[in-house]
C-alpha cells in the first residue's frame, strides 16, 4: 500500500523539484512577442530548460548510483504515478480555469 501512495505522489515531488530548479538555476531572460493584455508590454521569458533537464537527469543518476532509489523505481510504480499525474493535472486545471472570468458559454 505504501508503494502505491509513494508512486501516486512521486510525480508531485518531481514537478515540485523541477519548479524549484527552474526558479533557482540561472536563466537567460528574453523578451517575447506576446503582449500583456493590461499593460501592452511584451512578456519576458526565462529560458533554462536544457540546464534544468541536465541537473534533473544528474540527480536521478546520483540517486541510482548511491542506491537511494533503484534505477527502475518509477517504472514499477508507473500506474500509481500516472494516476498521480492525472490528479495533479486536473487539480491545477480546475484551480486555473474555474476562477477565470467566463468568456462565452461552454460547449459541455
Amino acid at each position: 500500500m505504501t508503494d502505491i501512495i509513494a508512486g501516486f505522489f512521486a510525480p508531485w515531488v518531481i514537478y515540485a523539484l523541477l519548479l524549484a530548479l527552474h526558479l533557482l538555476l540561472p536563466a537567460r531572460v528574453v523578451t517575447g512577442y506576446v503582449r500583456d493584455p493590461t499593460s501592452g508590454k511584451p512578456l519576458k521569458y526565462r529560458l533554462n530548460g536544457p540546464l534544468v533537464l541536465i541537473v534533473m537527469v544528474a540527480l536521478w543518476a546520483i540517486a541510482g548510483l548511491l542506491r537511494v532509489l533503484p534505477w527502475d523505481w518509477l517504472y514499477y510504480r508507473r500506474w500509481p504515478a500516472l494516476a498521480g499525474s492525472c490528479a495533479l493535472g486536473l487539480l491545477f486545471s480546475f484551480a486555473v480555469v474555474l476562477p477565470a472570468k467566463r468568456v462565452r458559454r461552454a460547449f459541455v
